[in-house]
């Protein structure tokens, strides 16, 4: 069974983390050190539960 669709706003709310947290990541050590595993292993998240959660 598929799970429910997130709210809207709990939907933004991830993306604005994720955005959030790559800009930490690109200003502390640009973009070459910027990956999805990075994002995902600082918000304890991998990149594909990044990707399926958010929409990106």
């Amino acid at each position: 069974m598929a799970r429910p669709a997130r709210p809207k706003k709990e939907v933004y709310q991830v993306k604005e983390k994720i955005l959030n947290t790559a800009l930490a990541i690109l200003i502390d050590g640009g973009y070459v050190n910027l990956s999805m595993a990075k994002i995902g292993k600082q918000m304890g998240m991998t990149a594909a539960n990044i990707v399926e959660s958010s929409g990106i």
